[in-house]
């Protein structure tokens, strides 16, 4: 799936990461088919120590075919010398490694993918505004071993557990002192953010503009359900209801297509 010129220097490869054997949820299940359906990447890979083994999950593994592959990793246990006490931490700089190495488009998989993301490709880094003194590392999208990523890395010789300290925050303090060194898109990529969640839950916000939207899961205990119907979903009535039912209406011509 997809082209890649050498022109583009972020590489059309997906990048999940997940560490311990978590439960493939629907709202994963819908981040990862948005990815696959309006990215279309070269590769799609999940780093990871425990693969799902959910019907969900089974169903994404038949879609993706030879696209998917899954690669084990260990989480990290410390950087620079500090111990990395969260397993959201431990995929925060993990993610960093990997966009070093190889670079591509990461993705947590509770942001879903709305159209592609190809004009940014020519770009070194790009990130999203999060609010006014953050930048999200919920989707990066970066050349391998760019100078950005590399002083992100080193800002956490001051890493401390306080939560988006290294994550959020040190990123848009590099950019507010190397304003050239990154790529920042300032509604389209993050917006409704976390003070504004209400827009995505319980109202309908104009997504049509999106790249991406990030459903803020660990703040919505229902969404962890994981026997949730996809068919309950697409009919809510907030934006995400409306997605849902966008990306699953788009799956099904893609597997209807597919088996003409």
């Amino acid at each position: 799936m997809g082209e890649y010129s050498s022109s583009e220097k972020i590489p059309n490869v997906m990048h999940f990461v997940s560490f311990g054997c978590r439960s493939f949820k629907p709202y994963n299940f819908l981040s990862w088919v948005s990815a696959f359906l309006f990215q279309k990447p070269d590769l799609i890979i999940l780093h990871t120590d425990c693969s799902p083994q959910t019907s969900l999950w089974h169903k994404f593994e038949e879609l993706a075919g030879d696209n998917l592959k899954i690669l084990p990793r260990t989480p990290p246990n410390s950087i620079w010398g500090k111990e990395l006490t969260s397993v959201e931490h431990q995929s925060d700089i993990t993610r960093l490694h990997i966009l070093l190495k190889f670079g591509g488009i990461y993705l947590d998989d509770d942001v879903l993918i709305l159209k592609s993301l190809d004009e940014f490709r020519s770009k070194e880094i790009v990130l999203g505004e999060e609010n006014y003194d953050a930048l999200a590392n919920s989707i990066i999208l970066a050349k391998k071993n760019t100078w950005f990523m590399k002083r992100w890395l080193w800002e956490y010789r001051y890493y401390d557990q306080t939560w988006s300290s290294q994550s959020c925050f040190a990123p848009w303090s590099i950019w507010h002192l190397f304003p050239d060194s990154i790529h920042i898109v300032k509604n389209t990529l993050l917006r409704p953010n976390w003070e504004e969640i209400a827009l995505i839950y319980k109202k309908r916000w104009n997504w049509r503009h999106n790249y991406s939207i990030h459903l803020f899961s660990r703040f919505i205990p229902y969404l962890d359900d994981p026997d949730r119907p996809l068919e309950e979903i697409r009919k809510l009535n907030s934006t995400y209801g409306e997605i849902a039912n966008f990306i699953l209406s788009e799956l099904s011509k893609t597997t209807s297509n597919n088996k003409m």
